[in-house]
């Protein structure tokens, strides 16, 4: 991937030497914040039995990408890197109440992002008509999360009925939970760009994941166990942006400041779960027959990006 890179950049920089719009290109570098909650979930015959809410807000994060035009068509892809940090609280619920969607037993804990990366590639074509650029594109894209819960406490009631929030909080010290994820997919998508004047345009991005992969590891140090989610293939989701670029013109280069906002939603993604021992040398994962693991996701970004556009 890095070599693909490589060979993106040198592109890029060759385009400088061709100042026709038949062949130009653009890199970018963008600094933002990302808000939102990654949920898992484990079913029993279709019951929701464990459900965990993974925050990560105000989460730094740093992008570099590139696009290559050749006539109307391009090519490009991107890096993006969450920077590790607190990222907010991990609450736990259960619902092993029998005949019952009550919560059975709950606990809440501090939140730390150990890494967020994420890497994807497109290709599409350009069709320009008066002040308007449409852009439709197909890709793929790969991420891969990491959280850690620490610290915070337990409540499970002690008459084993309903967890109602004022049950007696027991503290818990060190790590609890670390809940690794991995996504992929394939994703069609569509920019629809306005030139107001020479130097201002604004944009509308949308995207839509027809497919995804996904498989996670969720060890809960506690009971010392470990479970195995995979095969959680086949939901759906999108992302939906805006932005505002405004172009400066320098003697030998052009430049673009943007402001963007965007939102992605991922919907519940349905796989096998198995799980085994931790610590344990001769552990083997065991499948857990009648259960199944859940995941979803939802994401605010705000990034500011310099947008430096070559051979144009």
């Amino acid at each position: 991937m890095r070599n693909y890179f490589l060979v993106l950049l040198v592109l890029l920089i060759c385009c400088s030497a061709y100042p026709k719009d038949s062949f130009f290109g653009n890199i970018e570098f963008s600094t933002g914040i990302i808000c939102g909650t990654s949920n898992e979930y484990v079913m029993q015959h279709d019951k929701t039995i464990s459900r965990l809410d993974w925050e990560e807000n105000w989460i730094p994060v740093i992008s570099v990408g590139g696009q290559i035009n050749v006539f109307n068509f391009f090519a490009g892809g991107s890096l993006n890197y969450g920077i590790p940090r607190k990222s907010g609280i991990l609450e736990d619920y259960d619902f092993l109440l029998e005949d019952s969607n009550a919560i059975s037993h709950y606990s809440r804990h501090d939140a730390y992002l150990d890494k967020d990366f994420a890497v994807s590639i497109k290709t599409g074509y350009t069709v320009k008509v008066r002040k308007w650029q449409f852009a439709p594109a197909i890709g793929f894209l790969y991420r891969t999360r990491k959280w850690t819960g620490t610290d915070g406490y337990t409540q499970y009631p002690s008459d084993g009925g309903a967890w109602v929030g004022n049950e007696s909080k027991q503290q818990v010290i060190g790590t609890v939970i670390c809940y690794e994820q991995s996504i992929k997919h394939v994703f069609a998508s569509i920019k629809i760009a306005y030139t107001i004047n020479s130097n201002f345009e604004v944009n509308l991005d949308g995207n839509f994941y027809p497919y995804i992969w996904a498989q996670s590891l969720d060890s809960h140090f506690l009971g010392a166990k470990q479970f195995y989610d995979n095969g959680m293939n086949g939901g759906i989701g999108g992302t939906i942006g805006i932005s505002g670029l405004y172009y400066v013109n320098t003697t030998k280069n052009r430049f673009a400041v943007k402001l963007n906002v965007a939102y992605e939603t991922i919907g519940k993604l349905k796989g096998d779960t198995a799980s085994s021992s931790i610590g344990a040398t001769d552990a083997v994962m065991t499948n857990n027959d009648g259960f199944d693991s859940k995941m979803a996701s939802h994401e605010w970004r705000i990034s500011a990006v310099v947008v430096w556009v070559l051979g144009k």
